[in-house]
């Protein structure tokens, strides 16, 4: 008896030591009412007011006019939330709307929870893209809600893509930096978490063995654990090339997806006017949510670490590089092509920009022993690195 009452408190221990207790508190917050109205906006179901009028956002199909009274009430949810908001326009139709809070800490480093807002359709027949992908836009807006009046070392951003159904293209145009040159440090998204017809409350962990993203994916699966979801999730990899993420993981990004199972039980209504409100799951649909909070939150409250690399050989398909003393070494790469490099600090402040000339190149900045970004930039080349270097 006293052999198994340890194991139990031993068991209990370790769940309480890897919980955080703001997003134990956060999580207590989420609101199965918040979540079920914020996709009877989505699918039009419910009206909202837009531009000072009543309006219902008929489809969210990327050509139909309905599209960006989507975007609107994006923006506005966030910007109401008390959030740092914009706009990343990437075409005459498309774009991507991203809110943020900066980190008291490490302000360019960035932990993302996303989704795509657009869904399949027509101007005469709209869908209602309910499970694909209303379900992951209203998580991510019930993630803003509840994470609002916390504080937390890194920045969260909160992010709707715009065409994704057309290929990838919202996420990609911004992928993988930003606007404000953010180091993503780990990207969760969401796409179709509302479908569970067998109740075995299976859902899947997509990941690539690039950067850290295995370990990334590893996280959200405890988060499942630590904080008690009571969903089954099962770790792929490689997973799905056809959501949001991979546009990150292709730019080696620490990304992932969180998806109910595209196996088995894949939503049979999915890119039909079938993919509805009332053929979703909504249990399920509270789990998952709960799910992606816990695990964006437990992130960036924790410190979590993904991706630094320790003064260690860092090779990539094309080039490698190598941090010595006040050196940084690349191999590789053409020198005749013009690629510029950009070295912050984990405050912001850009210690040193220039092209590369040879495989050398001498770090004009004192050096720490503290973490550093690296941004590389030429015309087909987007890498971001995080990384110490030695005295």
């Amino acid at each position: 008896m006293k052999f198994k009452l340890l194991i139990v408190l031993s068991a209990l221990f370790n769940t309480l030591y890897s919980q955080n207790l703001d997003c134990v508190k956060a999580l207590q917050k989420i609101s199965l009412d918040s979540l079920t109205s914020k996709l009877q906006v989505l699918v039009g179901k419910k009206n909202i007011n837009i531009d000072g009028a009543d309006k219902k956002i008929t489809s969210r199909y990327a050509y139909h006019a309905d599209n960006v009274f989507a975007e609107k009430y994006l923006f506005e949810e966030c910007k109401n939330l008390g959030y740092e908001v914009f706009k990343n326009t990437f075409s005459d139709n498309g774009g991507n709307i991203i809110a943020y809070k900066t980190g008291n800490k490490s302000p360019k480093e960035v932990y993302m929870i996303c989704a795509h807002y657009d869904c399949v359709g027509s101007s005469r027949n709209p869908f209602q893209g309910a499970d694909d992908n209303a379900s992951g836009c209203a998580a991510v807006i019930e993630a803003a809600r509840v994470l609002k009046n916390y504080q937390f070392p890194f920045t969260i951003a909160f992010a709707f893509w715009d065409e994704e159904e057309l290929g990838l293209l919202g996420s990609a145009a911004f992928a993988p930096m930003g606007p404000y040159e953010w180091f993503i440090q780990g990207v969760i998204n969401l796409d179709m978490i509302a479908y569970d017809s067998n109740n075995d409350s299976l859902v899947n962990i997509h990941v690539f063995p690039t950067n850290s993203s295995i370990q990334l994916g590893q996280t959200v699966k405890n988060c499942n654990s630590w904080y008690g979801i009571g969903l089954n999730p099962v770790i792929i990899n490689p997973g799905t090339q056809d959501s949001d993420n991979f546009s990150f993981s292709r730019r080696n990004v620490t990304a992932m997806a969180i998806t109910e199972d595209y196996g088995p039980d894949f939503n049979p209504h999915w890119h039909k006017l079938s993919d509805s409100l009332e053929n979703c799951n909504i249990d399920y649909f509270f789990k998952t949510t709960k799910l992606a909070i816990s695990s964006i939150c437990h992130l960036a409250a924790n410190n979590e670490s993904v991706g630094i690399k320790n003064n260690s050989l860092i090779k990539q398909s094309s080039f490698d590089l190598l941090f010595v003393g006040k050196n940084l070494i690349i191999k590789g790469l053409d020198s005749k092509k013009l690629i510029k490099i950009k070295i912050y600090n984990l405050m912001g402040q850009l210690l040193q920009e220039t092209y590369i000339e040879n495989e050398i190149i001498p770090l004009n900045f004192e050096v720490n022993n503290e973490i550093y970004l690296l941004f590389l930039e030429s015309d087909n080349l987007n890498y971001t690195f995080k990384f110490k270097l030695a005295n």
